[in-house]
């Protein structure tokens, strides 16, 4: 699923010398409502979470760039509906997962920062959409990847 994320982060800065430089991040992610279709009918699901992440140390790779081991508790739901399907329903599951990534700073101008990070995450609990007829629609995996680039601005 595609989506979107807004992010505030607080970071200090690694030294030449040391690779402790923590990174603590919030970030609000909603995706774009995916449908998909069965001979049952359809369901279009939809993922909205807030994550609060940890990264502890900043490998640094030249004058610019750093590599970071992230660590996320994410909080949220799982929106499922109905689609072309009679008596749809609509059900939220409530989503709370662990997550890892690494994380990939590069530095393209003084003020701007190009971020590239790729982990996956592991819900307490894997939700299940079903018909009516109790036929899965959609089952939560035990683990999700992702990844994503972002353009960051420092202050």
């Amino acid at each position: 699923m595609i989506g979107s994320r807004a992010l505030v982060a607080l970071a200090w800065p690694a030294g030449d010398e040391t690779v402790f430089a923590p990174l603590v991040a919030v970030a609000a992610t909603s995706t774009s409502t995916s449908t998909s279709t069965s001979r049952l009918g359809g369901l279009a699901l939809r993922w909205q979470a807030v994550a609060g992440s940890v990264c502890p140390l900043a490998l640094r790779i030249g004058a610019d760039a750093s590599l970071r081991p992230c660590a996320a508790v994410e909080l949220g739901s799982l929106r499922g509906e109905g689609v072309a399907v009679r008596n749809a329903e609509r059900h939220d599951a409530t989503w709370v997962a662990l997550g890892v990534s690494g994380r990939f700073d590069v530095a393209v101008w003084a003020k701007l920062l190009l971020v590239f990070e790729a982990g996956a995450s592991s819900p307490f609990t894997r939700s299940r959409f079903a018909f009516s007829s109790g036929e899965s629609a959609f089952e939560t995996p035990a683990l999700g990847g992702r990844v994503g680039l972002t353009l960051a601005f420092r202050l």
